[in-house]
């Protein structure tokens, strides 16, 4: 660390930290106008164990999901581009950079807990086992931008593996911790094919944003209630379409069979899905 008088300079020159390296040189520059922190870009951390204690401090502004975990492993770089960020309110100026993970396995924090269990609820409506309240999240190799601006850390395109769904997670998370977040659940393609009911999901994208703090979130679930009245409408055009086509094929009396899929469409969102799965195949 140097000392220039008005400039507070640090030269780690490769300082090991959890397995990897502080590759970064900032300063901070003092003012009459405050203390302003100067970075002319590069790599900042190589290779870094992911510790408990990352993810209960500067990881849940990052990336929240990964944040307040009971526990985490694996293994991350980061960068930044050149910044100069007031390090006092209004916080003028903005960082830009990526945190690239090379791989995590991260147990369910507060947050990750209440969308495992939307995720549960998910593969409960389509006749899947649902994932367990302890089910670990996975996270693949990736890069993840993020900005800090006006108070405010925002970050896109963070896929975390839970049980069979892949979650994406963007949004901000400010530094009086409050959050404005957006979870993004893709229904998997294995999931509708050759199964009647659920043809009709194909493509399928379940939004829950969230808000609240970070150590109160509050996990909006009101895609979750429309998503199960999807299941029913979404699937009508594919089920009346295969019906019309294998009844033509069999010359059979499609107006009937009409009648009686309409009925069971219409019923839809008090029954369970595997009564309606087998109803479906009933009726075609």
């Amino acid at each position: 660390v140097d000392w220039s008088g008005k400039t507070l300079s640090f030269n780690p020159n490769r300082l090991p930290i959890s397995g990897g390296q502080w590759v970064a040189s900032p300063r901070i520059e003092f003012s009459p106008e405050g203390r302003t922190l100067v970075f002319d870009g590069g790599p900042v951390f190589e290779n870094v164990q992911f510790t408990k204690e990352m993810s209960d401090t500067w990881l849940k502004y990052l990336s929240p999901i990964l944040g307040q975990a009971t526990s985490i492993e694996g293994q991350f770089s980061l960068s930044a581009a050149p910044t100069r960020v007031g390090l006092q309110a209004p916080w003028p100026g903005e960082l830009t950079g990526d945190i690239d993970i090379l791989g995590a396995s991260v147990s369910s924090g507060p947050m990750t807990k209440q969308i495992l269990e939307s995720v549960a609820a998910i593969q409960t409506m389509v006749g899947r086992k649902p994932v367990g309240a302890d089910e670990l999240l996975q996270v693949e190799p990736q890069r993840v931008p993020f900005r800090f601006a006006e108070g405010r850390v925002s970050h896109k395109g963070l896929y975390v593996s839970m049980g069979d769904l892949m979650v994406n997670s963007e949004g901000s998370v400010g530094l009086d911790q409050t959050l404005d977040l957006q979870f993004s659940i893709p229904i998997p393609d294995k999931w509708t094919q050759g199964k009647l009911l659920l043809a009709g999901l194909k493509g399928e994208v379940v939004p829950f944003p969230m808000g609240g703090t970070l150590d109160q979130p509050v996990l909006n679930h009101q895609a979750l209630g429309e998503f199960g009245k999807r299941i029913g409408f979404k699937s009508a055009g594919g089920l009346i379409e295969q019906l019309i086509q294998r009844r033509l094929e069999k010359k059979a009396n499609v107006t009937k069979s009409l009648g009686w899929l309409f009925l069971m469409l219409s019923m839809a969102e008090e029954m369970p899905i595997l009564q309606v799965q087998a109803w479906a195949s009933w009726v075609l």
